[in-house]
């Protein structure tokens, strides 16, 4: 059996061009993304009260997982926990598996999650229907990882159909500790747009995307959007100008306040991981060089914090 893995090209449309890029901690490498939608505004079954018994598997309502994939193993990745819970009957308890020839982790997905018999290839389609800007996905998780695993959840915003879906905002968080006590994540989404979304996606994995580590065991609970008033990012566009640099391996960051701001530019990878980051002080009109050198050529994300504005951008190299 062939392991899971995610197209961040399919992912962009989880960027709009053949290039396998890994998400490392949001997701497993290499599923592909094709998108159906369904109605909703906010998480489903958020706190995994609900469950589906399928015989010898049993998947969260309105979440997709490996199950069924993997049921001819007698093999179950994601469960239904009624021991450890952060509040109600149950959680979801995602573990990574030995599934003889290949090590599989735990992945739950609001899309669906499929395999084509023949090539083996899986794909996640499907999504919820949805026109808000949240700030963050938040909730409660625990993590048990082995030998310095990593778990992660996020979320993906996108807008459009087939070949036209553009990336609105993406969120990641991720951690390698072990978490024994349930403990509150974040997970801030980066905005590469300032249109709204039509579609969400939110996926959770127990293990690396490029070292899954069998018996590593995430369990999360009661997941949410959060808001924010305090980001305004056309008005911040306004006074903020990337441009390309004199040097080829630079870019140039002009800004122009009515008052004097705290400004830090950082670059993240599409896995959320930064960087870099240039803490500039408080600033009021100018020029900055962003040093590039060193980077391979794939997509970034540029965040300018003004205060308390922020904006962010997709570059590619």
């Amino acid at each position: 059996m062939n392991k899971p893995y995610i197209d961040m090209e399919r992912i962009s449309i989880f960027l709009n061009a053949i290039k396998k890029i890994g998400i490392y901690g949001l997701i497993i490498t290499g599923l592909v993304f094709s998108w159906q939608v369904t109605s909703a505004q906010e998480i489903p079954n958020a706190g995994f009260e609900n469950w589906v018994d399928h015989g010898s598997y049993q998947d969260p309502a309105e979440w997709d997982t490996p199950n069924e994939e993997l049921s001819f193993l007698n093999i179950a990745v994601v469960m239904k926990e009624e021991s450890i819970v952060h509040s109600g009957n149950a959680s979801a308890m995602l573990q990574t598996k030995d599934a003889e020839v290949e090590v599989i982790p735990g992945f739950a997905t609001t899309g669906e999650f499929t395999m084509d018999p023949q090539s083996q290839e899986y794909s996640i389609t499907g999504g919820i229907a949805f026109e808000k800007r949240p700030s963050s996905v938040q909730g409660y998780f625990q993590y048990v990882p082995e030998n310095n695993d990593t778990c992660s959840v996020g979320g993906l915003l996108t807008k459009g159909s087939g070949n036209n879906k553009d990336t609105i905002g993406i969120a990641s968080f991720f951690t390698t500790q072990t978490v024994n006590s349930w403990t509150r994540f974040k997970a801030t989404f980066t905005y590469l747009s300032t249109e709204d979304p039509d579609t969400l996606n939110i996926l959770a994995i127990s293990s690396s995307a490029t070292d899954p580590q069998p018996g590593s065991r995430l369990y999360i609970d009661d997941l949410e959007l959060k808001y924010s008033t305090g980001i305004n990012e056309p008005a911040l566009a306004e006074h903020i100008h990337i441009n390309p640099h004199s040097q080829p391996d630079r870019l140039d960051v002009e800004f122009d306040f009515h008052e004097k701001k705290r400004l830090t530019i950082s670059i993240y990878d599409l896995r959320g991981k930064e960087i870099t980051r240039l803490d500039l002080g408080y600033q009021h009109k100018g020029h900055q060089a962003v040093n590039l050198n060193g980077l391979s050529s794939q997509a970034y994300i540029i965040k300018i914090n003004a205060g308390r504005q922020v904006l962010s951008k997709k570059i590619i190299l």
